[in-house]
């Protein structure tokens, strides 16, 4: 493509198209002296286009966390295909992941409609003036988010110039529930977690005996339930202490970690539904030795896989607000986007 027609396509993006006014309720919506932000993420590049007359405090807050490198290393916490991708509230930190720091809630500006490339800043349910780092891209039109609990979620930006391009490439990863290997607070937060790549069992049995489907919770050994494992389990949440039927002690090296005299019972469990069948399942102590062991094993070396393979903002450099900058990424994009 001719240099001359690159740039012609990017300012009909930049004066055109990108500038759709759907609103919420009887605002409208000011598109004027947009901020620009580049996060580059581990799939490549995504810009946004902020909004600061139509949505100032959010836009200052989210400015905030640009300027103080919160964003650089945040990772995308959730997707859900077909609706939002999410990230900014935690990040990688010493082998393990934590929460970002967040300032004081701000109060909602919504205005701008939750339409396709929208980016809106996530809150929580019922409280909505209590958003801080957390935001989304909309990856279609989510009307519903224009008038949950009566005021909606604020819209204070879009995505351009070829980002949703990444947006899109974030919701096709394989996305990996970590309910059973992440520790609280996290396991219960990134049950839709995008990986670069989905996790996979090293060749000639890894991890052990003890396999990721389907799930075996330990059972109580009088009554008809499974002992909960205190480190996973957390509010609506819960996750058994998981333990395999098809390990037969074996590969045991030490003894178990539970009470265990002759034997221990199992249930197959369901933790999507939180829910166990029957029959019971016994298996010896060696053998529930061996299944500690082998979910040990998995649990590290999934969590490694995590680690290496969650989509991460490399970095978010401070806005610009000189058209000059934007053009270039422009011409970029239309070049061939960067992959790392």
């Amino acid at each position: 493509m001719p240099k001359c027609l690159q740039l012609t396509v990017v300012l009909l993006a930049l004066f055109g198209a990108t500038h759709a006014s759907a609103q919420i309720g009887g605002c409208t919506p000011d598109f004027s002296d947009p901020e620009w932000v580049l996060v580059e993420t581990s799939v490549g590049p995504m810009m946004l286009e902020l909004y600061p007359n139509m949505a100032p405090t959010t836009v200052a807050n989210f400015m905030d966390y640009v300027n103080g490198g919160d964003f650089d290393g945040a990772i995308f916490h959730r997707s859900v295909p077909g609706f939002v991708v999410q990230g900014g509230g935690f990040r990688e930190n010493a082998g393990a992941y934590e929460s970002i720091p967040t300032n004081p809630a701000i109060q909602n500006e919504p205005c701008l409609s939750n339409t396709a490339g929208t980016i809106a800043m996530a809150r929580l349910g019922g409280q909505p003036n209590s958003a801080t780092n957390q935001w989304f891209v909309n990856l279609v039109d989510n009307p519903f988010l224009d008038t949950t609990d009566g005021v909606g979620f604020t819209a204070f930006g879009r995505v351009v110039f070829g980002g949703m391009d990444t947006a899109n490439a974030i919701a096709d990863l394989p996305i990996e529930d970590t309910l059973p290997i992440l520790e609280n607070p996290f396991n219960q937060i990134f049950r839709a977690l995008p990986l670069q790549s989905a996790p996979s069992d090293p060749p000639g049995g890894g991890y052990g005996c003890a396999e990721a489907s389907p799930f075996y919770g330990l059972a109580d050994e009088t009554i008809d339930t499974v002992i909960l494992d205190p480190l996973r389990s957390n509010g609506p949440s819960v996750v058994p202490i998981l333990l395999d039927p098809a390990c037969d002690g074996s590969g045991a090296t030490g003894p178990p970690s539970v009470p265990c005299t002759t034997g221990r019972d199992v249930f197959e469990v369901n933790l999507t539904t939180q829910s166990f069948f029957f029959p019971r399942i016994a298996m010896s102590c060696s053998a529930v030795a061996e299944a500690e062991e082998s979910w040990a094993a998995r649990r590290a070396g999934t969590m490694a896989h995590y680690l290496a393979q969650d989509v991460e903002m490399v970095s978010v450099p401070e806005p610009s607000g000189t058209l000059p900058l934007v053009l270039a990424f422009a011409s970029l994009t239309t070049l061939g986007r960067r992959r790392r």
